[in-house]
C-alpha cells in the first residue's frame, strides 16, 4: 500500500488536528463561560515550519497550536468585618452581612461584642446593596 501525501489530517500522525480540535474545544468552552466578555474574537493559529534539507528531497516540519482566549471578567464584592460575641473576627459580603447587621445597619442582637455593638459601622443603600 503505498504511502499517503502528507496533509493536515496526517500531519504529525494526526497530531496537528489533535491538537487543532483540543484548541477549538477550549476556545467554544470560553465563548459558552458566563465570566467571559463574548464579544471579543477567540483565535486559534495552527503554526507550521518547513525546514528543507539541502538535499531539497526531505523537509522537517514542527508545528504547535496557539489560541487566544478571553479572561474570565473582574468582579468586585464588598464586605462588612466585626468581632463576634466570642471575640473572632467575622467578615460578610455585604449581600450575605444579615448575620451581622439588621437592614438598618445596627448590629444584629447577640452576634457582634457590646463594644462593637456600641459603633456599629455607617451603612448606606446602593441599588439595594449595603454599602461602608
Amino acid at each position: 500500500m503505498p504511502a499517503e501525501n502528507l496533509s493536515l489530517a496526517n500531519l504529525g500522525g494526526g497530531a496537528a488536528a489533535e491538537q487543532f480540535a483540543e484548541a477549538l474545544e477550549k476556545a467554544l468552552a470560553n465563548i459558552a463561560d458566563p465570566n467571559t466578555d463574548y464579544k471579543p474574537a477567540r483565535e486559534i493559529v495552527l503554526h507550521v515550519r518547513l525546514l528543507p534539507k539541502e538535499d531539497r528531497k526531505r523537509v522537517t516540519l514542527r508545528f504547535f497550536v496557539t489560541n487566544r482566549l478571553v479572561p474570565w471578567r473582574v468582579f468586585e464584592s464588598d464586605a462588612v468585618l466585626g468581632i463576634t460575641v466570642d471575640g473572632e473576627l467575622a467578615a460578610r459580603e455585604l449581600g450575605l452581612a444579615s448575620a451581622l447587621f439588621t437592614e438598618t445597619g445596627e448590629p444584629a442582637p447577640g452576634v457582634l461584642a457590646p463594644e462593637v455593638a456600641a459603633e456599629p459601622p455607617k451603612l448606606h443603600a446602593v441599588n439595594g446593596d449595603r454599602r461602608e
